[in-house]
């Protein structure tokens, strides 16, 4: 009788339903512990937990009140939980159904059963109350259109399997309303139900609800190849909070309705709770330095093929050249550019630039002669240092004093502007400020050495643009090593194999330049410390540092241009199958949030957004997109934060595990590529549509 009914003209309109229902359907990316397997597999766990009796009935009053069952509050709920855990708006949940809509088939015997899939977009500022209706709508028409077998639904809608997910839906919920029979007692024998302790799940999770009399039985099924318990506890955890916040309000938006428990918010805002480390506002990188000068004068400072430079010497010069500029009329705040090689007349110049209360823009000789025009414009530098500057400089040195110049500078000075790729089609110019910069690099110095390292020994080999640099030129110079300048001109192999071999201790380098190291024979290197940033660090990567010296210390370095160098630090360990961008460094403070900038719970995919001293003051010239990317902080007052675009996850150890771009933008060698700016310029071009 069924296989007569479903079919011709009734078969069609009931297909058709679910081909249009479900037509392009996207996979729910759950947050998982472990890597998605190729093949699913099936062994499962279940988590047990209750809703009590006072919520149960207020769940059950609240649906009567609003004409629909408690499956669909429930659902509901269940939904917003899985839109706020994954990010997606566009969450299909699959169900069983009975299969009996016919009164003719109640009394039967047998397994009717189907499943079908519930799908539904949410939005942000929906109120729950919309989004209870619309799934009731949902539920409704899906009930209609129950009777197509389920397979031949996936059938008629997928056109392709991805065999590493269960087909339309991952995850089921399934509510019983027919109490569990209590031991049954027959004779003399008595029977007693068992699980059998062993579980296989076809789905990455199921949520079963069972009504008793002492109110909502929750069991969480889940593949144990995906989650460990602890998750799925969280998950529990914040599926009750849900319920609440829904019976509290449930006129409330989706997104402010509140999933994190109080002790959560505690750890996800720990970094509020870490004691400031005070810096004196009048103390810039320049004192750092100089208490270098006074403390070994005649130790090297920086080598540029055969020339050696002490402390004293660099000094003496830089201040000749701040006096150079000082009568071009640069005043304290103005801008000058820098337009060198790497050698020792860019560090002279660098630091006679903030010998003047002046702030420097770096542009690498190597740039496009456009790109090179473009930053020489934007910036507005009053002075630009290029190799005619610096001719004329040595040619009249001799008429510059060599005295310190007497100039105040406070955190709130600028220091630096970097440019970076822009998606607009150009580059844009971020502005660090004297305290960002200490507070980096005194940090840096304070956490990277050590009793048996006692200052950094660096080379300088990458582009004097790229804020990677800035921690290679500043490290040593303040802590008393030596800084070993490589020209622009040296092959970028045979340059890595020299740092390797001459005694180098410290390096700052990106992943890329790391495989370039792979096929080295160089064994008990001396270098002690690798500083990895600018792009995903990996298991790879580790082990080909390793080989050059086994003891080598690696720190994993995170941040943004945006926040100075860098604002967080992962310390290596010696086995870890996780490389996380780990904690955040001295004031500075890390949060994960949703698109609506709700903490994330930890586990769950959030965007990485940075607070404290290390955020820079914005992009020259840029209001409206400083505006955009530098916000003001919910959770402390008079902050700011800057919004990097980057996802990631907070782990159980407080650290966070970086997950990729929310957005387009990608990494080369490290540096920071706006695919906008290429299609800009693509679209320019005469002939390219």
């Amino acid at each position: 009788w069924q296989r007569s009914y479903l079919s011709g003209d009734i078969l069609e309109e009931k297909l058709r339903y679910w081909k249009e229902k479900l037509e392009g359907i996207e996979p729910l990316e759950l947050p998982t512990d472990y890597p998605r397997p190729s093949s699913p597999l099936s062994e499962a766990s279940i988590y047990y937990f209750n809703i009590d009796t006072p919520q149960a009935e207020s769940l059950n009053k609240f649906s009567q009140e609003q004409g629909v069952t408690l499956f669909m509050t429930l659902l509901s709920i269940y939904k917003v939980l899985l839109y706020k855990y994954t990010g997606q708006d566009d969450i299909s949940v699959g169900t069983s159904v009975a299969n009996r809509d016919q009164e003719e088939v109640f009394g039967l015997i047998g397994a009717m059963l189907n499943t079908i899939t519930l799908r539904d977009n949410l939005r942000p500022d929906q109120p729950f109350i919309g989004l209870l209706h619309q799934v009731k709508e949902t539920c409704l028409s899906s009930y209609t259109h129950q009777d197509i077998p389920f397979e031949k639904v996936v059938d008629h809608v997928l056109t392709a399997r991805d065999q590493t997910y269960t087909p339309l839906y991952q995850t089921m919920f399934v509510l019983h309303n027919n109490e569990k029979e209590p031991d049954l007692v027959l004779g003399e024998s008595s029977l007693e139900s068992l699980d059998s302790g062993f579980f296989h799940s076809k789905f990455d999770i199921t949520l079963n609800v069972l009504e008793t009399t002492s109110g909502l039985a929750v069991s969480i099924e889940y593949l144990t190849s995906l989650f460990k318990e602890s998750t799925i506890a969280r998950l529990a955890n914040h599926y009750q909070e849900l319920v609440s916040s829904v019976l509290k309000d449930f006129n409330t938006s989706i997104s402010t309705l509140n999933i994190l428990t109080e002790a959560e918010q505690t750890i996800l805002l720990k970094d509020l709770e870490k004691r400031p480390v005070i810096h004196p506002k009048d103390k810039t990188i320049l004192d750092l330095f100089e208490s270098q000068v006074d403390n070994r004068p005649d130790s090297i400072a920086i080598l540029y093929g055969k020339e050696g430079l002490t402390y004293q010497e660099l000094d003496v010069r830089s201040n000749q050249m701040a006096n150079c500029l000082l009568s071009e009329g640069i005043v304290k705040s103005d801008r000058v550019g820098i337009k060198l090689r790497r050698s020792s007349d860019f560090i002279i110049s660098l630091f006679g630039i903030l010998k003047t209360g002046a702030s420097y823009v770096a542009i690498d000789i190597d740039y496009p002669e456009d790109r090179i025009r473009y930053i020489e414009q934007d910036s507005e530098c009053k002075v630009l240092i290029d190799d005619a500057y610096i001719s004329k400089f040595e040619n009249q040195i001799t008429s510059y004093s060599t005295s310190s110049i007497d100039i105040s500078l406070s955190s709130d000075d600028l220091a630096y502007v970097i440019y970076t790729s822009g998606s607009t089609g150009l580059p844009k110019g971020v502005m660090v400020e004297h305290g960002s910069l200490h507070n980096y690099i005194d940090w840096a110095k304070d956490h990277y050495l050590t009793d048996d390292l006692p200052n950094f020994n660096f080379g300088l080999f990458t582009s004097t643009s790229f804020d990677l640099t800035i921690s290679s030129i500043y490290l040593p110079l303040v802590s008393g090593g030596e800084l070993k300048i490589y020209g622009n001109d040296v092959e970028i192999s045979g340059l890595l194999e020299d740092y390797l071999t001459t005694g180098i201790s410290c390096i700052k380098l990106t992943p890329s330049h790391i495989d370039l190291l792979r096929d080295f024979k160089i064994e008990n290197s001396n270098l002690a410390i690798a500083i990895v940033g600018g792009e995903e660090l990996k298991a790879s990567h580790i082990d080909i540092l390793r080989k050059l010296n086994p003891l080598i210390k690696i720190y994993n370095e995170y941040g943004p241009t945006e926040a100075t160098v860098g604002c967080m630090i992962y310390k290596v360990p010696e086995a870890s199958s996780v490389i996380s961008i780990g904690s955040s460094i001295n004031n500075t403070e890390i949060y994960l949030l949703d698109s609506e900038r709700n903490l994330v719970p930890m586990g769950v995919l959030g965007e990485l957004y940075i607070g404290g001293i290390q955020v820079a003051r914005g992009y020259l010239n840029r209001e409206e997109l400083t505006r955009e990317k530098f916000i003001s902080s919910p959770f402390k007052e008079g902050d700011r934060l800057y919004r990097t675009g980057d996802l990631g996850r907070m782990l159980a150890d407080g650290t966070i595990d970086f997950k990729g771009r929310k957005d387009t933008q990608v990494k080369l060698r490290g540096y920071r590529i706006e695919l906008g700016e290429i299609e800009s310029i693509l679209e320019g071009i005469e002939g390219v549509k």
